[in-house]
């Protein structure tokens, strides 16, 4: 990936001189040079970012926020607000304003107008597998960092939690309590943290004698008929579950809604357990077991590393795991 300093030594030039050029200053450049380091740019496929055009313009000091999905419920998805809230405290702590991006990506075509922003640099929340925003951003050298979901892009740091190890536990918490019977509730599969959450949740419960049928593995979106369909569905197998582990609180909540309103009582007859720890999970009806994410961390660390590639642009990439934690509540309970 083309940097500035590969233009600049290209043309046999410095940095601010290749700058100045690109980003038509005020600084006198000669029409000759200008015109060199436009072709080498063009040669090289690089595009000015936010970094490279601080050099001759000031800062904004404004950091862009753009979520893969783009609706009403994030200002009141406990897991959005909880980023979010870290992601505004050490922004503040740090000067910048944010500026929360709510026209949705549309493929490569939207990456120019993240270049041309008043943002400094992006956090990408949860970009789903196979989609090109990482790949697209970077190509127009976009300072970012991604939050909840795995990237090898050189010069992208990445922040999420340890989903692998969260729905060991989860796993290994249901099977301590003697479950058989054991059902997963996923969600959005094109999310990399519910396919991590599936497979290292399956592998455990196979590790520990237990083999989820394929009627016990269900749920695909996280829209609220897609979840009525796969409550439906597990409760219409020949052997229900026991006990359900969703990728999500939210899916919990809504799990638990669901049976209760069938006259099914959790958890003396089906244990649930989520993942998120949401705030009003020590609150519902029974209070949930769930795995906690430190979502407020997860935010500030996101922040504090954006600012630092913003900084420099040449900064080692960091690929940051949170632990999560198992938080047993009242929603869990040994089979009868």
């Amino acid at each position: 990936m083309a940097t500035i300093r590969d233009v600049a030594k290209e043309c046999g030039v410095s940095v601010t001189t290749v700058s100045s050029a690109l980003n038509n200053s005020s600084r006198p450049v000669h029409s000759e040079t200008r015109r060199r380091v436009s072709e080498a740019a063009r040669r090289l496929n690089y595009h000015p970012s936010a970094t490279a055009r601080g050099l001759v313009k000031r800062r904004m000091n404004t950091l862009g926020v753009l979520f893969a999905s783009v609706e009403e419920a994030i200002v009141t998805n406990s897991y959005a607000t909880g980023i979010l809230g870290g992601v505004f405290a050490e922004s503040a702590a740090q000067g910048h304003d944010i500026h929360l991006f709510t026209n949705p990506w549309r493929g490569e075509e939207s990456a120019p107008r993240f270049q041309n922003s008043q943002a400094d640099g992006v956090l990408l929340i949860v970009p789903t597998i196979g989609s090109d925003m990482v790949s697209a951003l970077r190509r127009f050298n976009v300072p970012m960092v991604v939050v909840s979901s795995p990237t090898t892009v050189a010069g992208v740091s990445f922040v999420d939690v340890d989903n692998a190890h969260g729905a060991r536990m989860a796993a290994e918490h249901l099977l301590s309590l003697g479950h058989k019977r054991i059902a997963h509730l996923m969600g959005d599969t094109a999310q990399h943290s519910v396919l991590e959450r599936r497979d290292a949740f399956v592998s455990t419960l196979k590790r520990g004698g237990v083999t989820v049928p394929p009627g016990c593995l269900v749920g695909d979106s996280f829209a609220a008929p897609d979840v009525n369909n796969a409550v439906q569905m597990l409760l219409s197998v020949t052997e229900p579950p026991t006990a359900v582990f969703c990728s999500n609180d939210d899916l919990a909540f809504a799990l638990i809604r669901a049976v209760q309103g069938r006259g099914i009582s959790v958890p003396e007859e089906l244990s649930v357990i989520g993942f998120d720890d949401a705030p009003f999970a020590k609150q519902s009806h029974p209070p949930l077991t769930t795995i906690g994410q430190p979502l407020w961390e997860i935010g500030r660390k996101a922040t504090q590393l954006l600012l630092a590639r913003i900084g420099d642009e040449a900064i080692t990439d960091e690929r940051h795991l949170f632990a999560p934690t198992l938080i047993v509540r009242e929603t869990t309970a040994s089979p009868k």
